[in-house]
């Protein structure tokens, strides 16, 4: 992974107030994770990057913010249950209040103060003003989609991506532009503009075949349009494109739902226990992976199916548990 320093910054109109190289690598380096999400074993997965970035440079304010902003948006704690988190909070702020940082930086600060308060809205508008002035900034744009997306606001990441699409060109980096297709896509299919969505998808997954929200934006469409064998034949296909991304487990669900929709249920039940319920083990609860499994369970039993003992199992146990103590609006 190319990463890059304070001047490669300072070259694409992206200015740091960080003098630290090492820090502005490993900005991007936690950047890239958090937007394409494939974990990075070169360089370390983003714990590893963000402990770096701040060593670096321990005042660096956006760096803060990233780090801030992360732990967030993953639903697995907020400030009213993690009072390391909140001061984590106050602390950017007053950093930023004292620092000497840019107009960009400052905006990135304001968004993660509201939505550390819940205001996912105030949020993005504080995103949508970054993106007026800095349309290819992908900070603003996957934290604003993120977020337009646990508020279920699709016409708002259709519009956001639109606005922003005609700035970017190829040149600038394939696989976040092909990201930004797979981000546009998504907002266009939940808008139910289905021809429109596939074109973008298809481009994005052309650009990039590991292009996650690309694919995930097909699985959609093959399902809202009832065509799962399609589904069926094309993610039997693509199997191996995300491995290693986050949401490698969440369209393997997808499939899962194309043979419950077939009536096939023993080969979902068989997706279950050697994909979806041994990805709750390795993630360690990663709250997609959680959901993901629960819902399919639940799934086949409202189809009349017999889980036997899943549920009772120490994993299964454990996915009752976790969601019962996280907020998720997932499935």
């Amino acid at each position: 992974m190319s990463l890059k320093d304070c001047q490669e910054w300072k070259n694409i109109g992206f200015p740091l107030s960080t003098t630290s190289n090492e820090a502005a690598k490993m900005y991007d380096a936690v950047l890239t994770q958090f937007t394409c999400g494939y974990d990075n074993d070169e360089i370390g997965h983003i714990p590893q990057c963000m402990e770096k970035m701040l060593s670096a440079d321990p005042n660096f304010v956006l760096g803060h913010a990233l780090k801030n902003l992360l732990s967030l948006l993953s639903g697995g704690t907020s400030t009213w249950s993690n009072p390391k988190l909140k001061d984590d909070i106050d602390d950017m702020v007053t950093m930023a209040e004292n620092s000497d940082i840019t107009y960009l930086e400052k905006l990135h600060v304001d968004a993660v103060k509201f939505l550390s308060m819940g205001n996912f809205n105030k949020a993005c508008d504080k995103w949508e003003e970054i993106l007026l002035f800095y349309p290819t900034d992908m900070l603003a744009l996957r934290s604003h989609f993120v977020a337009c997306f646990y508020m279920g606001k699709p016409l708002k990441i259709r519009d956001t991506m639109a606005s922003v699409s005609q700035s970017w060109k190829t040149s600038m980096s394939t696989q976040m532009y092909s990201h930004l297709k797979g981000m546009y896509a998504f907002g266009l299919e939940e808008a139910f503009m289905f021809p429109e969505a596939e074109k973008e998808a298809m481009e994005g997954f052309e650009l990039n075949p590991n292009e996650a929200w690309s694919l995930h934006t097909i699985s959609h469409i093959r399902e809202m349009q009832g065509h799962p064998d399609e589904g069926i034949e094309f993610f039997s296909k693509t199997e191996k494109n995300t491995e290693g991304n986050w949401l490698h487990g969440h369209i393997r669900w997808h499939l899962a739902l194309y043979y419950i929709e077939k009536g096939d249920y023993e080969t979902a039940l068989t997706m279950y226990d050697n994909e979806l319920s041994k990805l709750v083990h390795v993630s360690k609860g990663d709250l997609l992976d959680l959901t993901d499994a629960a819902s399919l369970l639940y799934r086949l039993q409202l189809e009349g199916v017999s889980v036997g003992d899943r549920w009772e199992r120490s994993e299964e146990r454990r996915v009752g548990k976790e969601c019962r103590s996280r907020w998720s609006p997932y499935h």
